[in-house]
């Protein structure tokens, strides 16, 4: 036996109902002194003859007035009689479904799981016995409640069932308990059922948090609660993921490689092939495996860039037994043209990055328009029409210059950095440090004999992983001076030299990006310029600091938020999703910079593209969302993995899907104990009167010398 209210509360106020009326009776039975008095005599032989049935009389009415206030505490405190009975009869219950719903269900060679769990949930209902109420929820990376304590004969649940989809994203387990804990609070059944339907993933049941296993027990103690999984003999899956650009150049013109993932999640090798298609038309198709058994293989494809704006990509796999993850979204904005100005702090400065600038390898130098100018000659109208900002070996640039090169960074250009012999801990200061936070400690010149090989520090980011991929060349040069500095702990070190100290960094301003290379651009203190691997270099940071090619990708789930140009915008722009339904953005101003707004975008809901129109004949964009691909791995935990999970809760793991397995049958007290209160209320409210009447009725008659009558 539970209760479902506070037992310490309502268990003392029991007692005190108990204990008042024996206080009050043990109260009354004080007595006053006696004083002896004759005429008191006449009444005595009278009364001792009736002292015997009015005691016992008392004594009736205390305890019948104990017990109601008794019932009364115990109705509140809201009993529940547990006791074990079969778990689809019985009285009336509190059913609640919990279908796993997401996309991992899909998967099946004939009949999928989700249509399993469906035909399961519907058996279930049917199970019911009058009286019964059913709540429904599928759970997702969020969990909706469907149906909400109805009666289930009234709900035509098939034709319900039958249009129920799976949802495109992963299956979290804690977002389901909240709404469950809400259900199972609301009901006032005492009988409440709690059943899980799912493929019981590895992944989505182990590993979770103590937290989870601590709330699974508090709400056993309100609800029956079983999880039915559905095993499948077979969980052969391939899928791709992480589409991105990895390298080129994003530039009408230019070479682009896209990259991205495919692994093989089942327990067999197994081979598959992927179309690359633009804005619909198939441009490229690739045979990849044999794959092993959780084996990952990236796949790239080169594409040339021929249209400027908003480019869509897609990769299609050969069908499987679950075609969610089969396919792969990605939106590029690819610039016309990129506007390059290298200011160089001396003459001939700047030579080889103006060789570099013209590299024809890859198409790097297509739609590139590069301009090279003096320190002493630029102008801030020059800076301000260019998008990347180079200084090789500048020490000082004028107060205007400065302004407008802080401003154009901040507000979304980009600046590459090349400290020579003419920067030093002033100059970087006056120069950078309003960008840049960093600490300038000492400088190795050229001439100091020392020699020093660069290393990848390895970031995860696309960037960082295109460094890795040309770790190789990299490591081949060599670095005979350097600056050395601290940064602070929002840049990335990007390159290393071999005693740990940084020589390429990069630092996010604003809307826009700072990179920093602690040598000069000369073969004096580097031969990068000399390596083929400079060249390359050099392009692939004017394209990260550039911001072209900006890959607007998003997971299923998340909002993202775009801040455009407010000239850009027309009355009311509209974001237009793969289904064909419209949503509106939300404005919000950006603070400090009335020239930009920022769009609040919904969430993500449908993988595909989703294209964001500014307003009526204005500019569009194109984004990207795909699945997440961790819900890809359908390995199932075995029972005895699923109740080692549980262990320590009375949630039962149902091994066999087509056995009933016993449940707790619960009856609620509560009423019952209400019902005897007010009936035992009624009845010694009865009793004491018919007893007073009788007491009156059955007192002697005392004659006075009056010839009055007077009762006892």
């Amino acid at each position: 036996m539970i209760a479902l209210n506070s037992l310490p509360l309502w268990g003392t106020l029991a007692a005190l109902g108990v204990s008042i009326p024996i206080l009050l009776h043990l109260l009354n039975k004080a007595r006053p002194k006696k004083v002896n008095w004759a005429a008191m005599e006449l009444l005595q032989k009278t009364t001792q003859r009736q002292a015997k049935k009015i005691k016992l009389e008392d004594w009736l009415l205390m305890l019948l007035r104990s017990l109601t206030l008794l019932l009364a505490a115990l109705a509140m405190m809201r009993l529940v009689l547990v006791n074990a009975s079969d778990l689809f009869s019985g009285s009336s219950r509190e059913l609640i479904v919990a279908i796993d719903a997401s996309y991992s269900m899909n998967h099946g060679p004939y009949e999928s799981r989700f249509e399993r769990a469906k035909k399961k949930a519907m058996k279930l209902i049917e199970s019911l016995p009058s009286g019964s109420r059913l709540s429904l929820i599928a759970i997702g990376s969020q969990a909706d409640v469907l149906i909400r304590h109805k009666d289930p004969s009234k709900l035509s649940m098939e034709r319900y069932l039958s249009s129920l989809r799976v949802k495109p994203e992963r299956f979290e387990l804690e977002a389901s308990l909240s709404a469950i804990e809400e259900l199972v609070d609301e009901s006032d059944l005492a009988n409440r059922e709690v059943i899980f339907l799912t493929d019981g993933q590895k992944r989505g049941w182990e590993g979770n948090s103590p937290s989870i296993t601590e709330r699974f027990a508090e709400l056993s103690k309100k609800a029956s609660i079983s999880v039915l999984p559905l095993f499948e003999e077979s969980h052969e899956n391939l899928s791709v993921s992480d589409f991105h650009m990895a390298s080129g150049v994003c530039r009408v013109g230019g070479f682009a490689s896209l990259s991205a993932k495919v692994c093989n999640y089942g327990e067999n090798s197994a081979s598959t092939s992927i179309e690359l298609l633009h804005d619909g038309r198939v441009m490229d198709v690739l045979s990849v495996g044999p794959l092993q058994p959780q084996e990952e293989r990236l796949v790239r494809f080169g594409v040339e860039l021929e249209s400027a704006g908003p480019n869509g990509f897609e990769l299609s796999m050969e069908s499987d037994n679950l075609e969610d993850d089969n396919r792969a979204y990605l939106a590029l904005d690819v610039p016309e043209k990129v506007k390059v100005l290298i200011v160089e702090g001396s003459s001939e400065e700047a030579r080889y990055l103006e060789l570099a600038s013209r590299l024809q390898r890859s198409g790097y130098a297509e739609g590139l328009v590069c301009s090279i100018v003096s320190a002493s000659s630029v102008s801030p109208a020059e800076i301000r029409q260019s998008e990347v900002i180079v200084l090789a070996n500048v020490g000082d640039l004028s107060e205007e210059n400065l302004e407008a090169l802080r401003d154009g960074v901040r507000g979304g250009g980009g600046l590459l950095v090349y400290a020579g012999s003419e920067m030093d801990a002033f100059s970087a200061e006056r120069t950078i440090g309003a960008l840049v936070p960093l600490t300038w400690n000492s400088s190795v010149t050229p001439d100091a004999g020392q020699s020093h090989q660069v290393r990848v520090f390895g970031q995860s980011d696309p960037f960082g992983l295109e460094l890795n991929r040309l770790q190789a060349e990299i490591s081949d040069f060599q670095v005979a001076g350097y600056h050395d500095v601290a940064v602070g702990a929002d840049s990335k070190i990007l390159l290393t030299l071999d005693n740990g100290k940084p020589f390429l960094l990069m630092h996010e301003a604003g809307r826009g990006k700072v990179a920093l290379f602690t040598t000069g651009p000369g073969r004096e203190w580097s031969s990068l310029p000399l390596n083929p691997v400079g060249p390359i270099l050099f392009h692939l940071l004017l394209h990260e600091l550039s911001g072209s090619g900006i890959q607007r990708v998003l997971r299923i789930g998340e909002s993202m938020s775009i801040t455009v140009q407010a000239n850009r915008l027309g009355a009311e722009p509209k974001l237009h999703h793969p289904d064909g339904q419209v949503s509106v953005p939300m404005r919000r101003e950006v603070a400090g910079d009335e020239k930009y707004l920022e769009l609040i975008l919904s969430q993500a809901e449908l993988p595909g593209f989703h294209e964001l129109q500014l307003g009526e004949n204005a500019e569009v964009e194109l984004l990207a969302a795909n699945l997440d691909s961790k819900e890809s791995n359908l390995e199932p935990a075995t029972v005895s993995e699923l109740q080692e999970f549980l262990k320590g809760t009375e949630v039962k793991v149902i091994s066999d899907p087509n056995s009933t397995e016993s449940s707790v049958n619960q009856t609620h007290l509560g009423s019952f104990f209400a019902l005897a209160a007010l009936l035992l209320f009624a009845g010694q409210s009865a009793l004491s009167t018919e007893l007073t009447r009788r007491k009156q009725r059955r007192a002697p008659v005392i004659r006075t010398g009056f010839g009055v009558g007077v009762k006892q």
